[in-house]
């Protein structure tokens, strides 16, 4: 016995791989390996839509390249495997049937078309950056260009059908799903917790990745605008975007008129003109100055005004939601949402000022250390009330969509703060999604309206 291990081994220890692959890195091993999970989840799901059996075929393979990957992978494909595995887990534990386990793992397979072009992509880039120079090479290299710049457009365009668009739909609101998955999650916070923060965080993970694309596919064109076009473009647009949430407030408010809507059109009105007044003040001071400096005497104000009508409209907003909960409970939560504005506000104003005294100079720019902490530190001191509240009209709101999509709404305007992916004329976005997270808001109020 211990003579046929010992050959065993022997004859393990002689096979050598090839001496191409003798060549190749970890990355090449993982794009790879990529490669033939996508391929065998398009092979799986082309088969399932011919013969309806054999659905689960690829979910072993994707959890074993994800559990041994994630040991060496970038942290945020550590994050995407993470996810993966819980979703995964969360199937094998339940053992679920295939009538609830189809939609997501449909969905899941699908996300793995984009994955081609992102491998092709891997290796046309690594041909291009190939040391051979000649008249014929070169020639191909240009060639290789193109179809990288092609391959490159496809991958976008997918990435954002399969992984953003139809993940969307098809799982994060698709109220199915939670039907599906009501079964194994009833009773037990565990269990709810774990699938869906695999599910939210892989949808989340793909909402990152793709502002970071956008943001790499208008560098070129960022880089042909000046501050001087796009500054003062950028805020005078967004002075007047909030403009736009007034007659679709009182659209959708007029269909079911109720006493509750006012709180929160007051706050709209609110968040509209401080809106437009600071950015108009931006807009006249970078004129004069051609900088802009958020700590002068003549942008403070307009800012905290700005600031102010934020949080004014996110508590008003919140009034109107929990209008028809018990008093008590109205009360309490009304005024642990109050204290938390008011000192965010407190704490705002006492920050400008300790700048201020110190003769700190916060101008804009992207690149500036200073710029950025003061940005991290007043995103921050707003973003939480606001998140405090968007969760007490979540738990508050019945209706699953629209509760949803208020929510990763906000989520999509806090990437879009981080990554900057349209640079100067970013905030034009932000408020773009803002007014989009107005609406879902307002129908949020209106599902809970008696």
């Amino acid at each position: 016995m211990n003579y046929i291990l010992i050959n065993i081994k022997t004859r393990i220890s002689r096979i050598q791989p090839p001496s191409y692959f003798k060549s190749w890195k970890l990355k090449d091993y993982q794009n790879a390996a990529n490669l033939f999970i996508c391929s065998m989840t398009t092979i799986n799901l082309w088969i399932y839509n011919k013969t309806n059996q054999y659905l689960s075929l690829s979910i072993p393979l994707i959890f074993t390249h994800f559990a041994i990957d994630i040991f060496f992978c970038k942290k945020e494909f550590k994050v995407h495997h993470f996810f993966g595995l819980l979703v995964i887990a969360f199937k094998y534990y339940h053992n679920m049937s295939k009538e609830n386990a189809t939609i997501l793992i449909i969905s899941l397979y699908k996300t793995e078309l984009s994955t081609f072009f992102y491998v092709f992509r891997y290796y046309l880039n690594k041909l291009i950056k190939s040391n051979v120079n000649t008249p014929s090479v070169s020639t191909g290299k240009t060639l290789i260009k193109w179809i990288n710049i092609l391959n490159s457009a496809v991958f976008f365009l997918t990435f954002f059908k399969f992984r953003m668009f139809d993940f969307y739909n098809d799982v994060i609101v698709n109220p199915a799903v939670y039907k599906q998955l009501q079964p194994y999650t009833q009773n037990s916070t565990i269990q709810t917790l774990f699938i869906y923060t695999g599910l939210y965080g892989l949808f989340l993970l793909n909402m990152y990745w793709f502002a970071i694309m956008c943001k790499v596919i208008y560098k070129p064109i960022h880089q042909l605008l000046s501050d001087r076009i796009c500054i003062p473009l950028c805020h005078t647009i967004v002075s007047y975007t909030y403009i736009v949430n007034v007659p679709i407030s009182v659209l959708l408010y007029s269909s079911s008129p109720k006493p509750s809507y006012l709180f929160d059109m007051i706050g709209i009105m609110a968040l509209t003109y401080g809106s437009f007044f600071y950015h108009q003040k931006v807009i006249e001071y970078y004129n004069s100055h051609k900088q802009i400096e958020y700590t002068s005497y003549e942008l403070m104000y307009p800012f905290v005004l700005d600031q102010v009508a934020i949080h004014t409209r996110m508590f008003l907003c919140t009034v109107t939601n929990v209008y028809y909960l018990d008093q008590t409970t109205m009360q309490l939560l009304l005024l642990f949402s109050f204290a938390k504005h008011a000192s965010s506000i407190y704490h705002l104003i006492k920050y400008l000022y300790d700048l201020k005294y110190q003769g700190q100079q916060i101008l804009y720019n992207n690149k500036n250390e200073h710029t950025q902490r003061f940005l991290s530190i007043v995103n921050g001191v707003l973003f939480i009330p606001i998140i405090i509240d968007g969760l007490i009209i979540f738990f508050n709101t019945s209706h699953l969509v629209y509760k949803l999509n208020a929510v990763f709404i906000t989520a999509m305007c806090i990437i879009i703060l981080k990554i900057a992916p349209f640079y100067e004329l970013n905030h034009v976005l932000f408020h773009m999604c803002a007014i989009a997270q107005n609406v879902y808001l307002i129908l949020c109020n209106m599902s809970v309206a008696k």
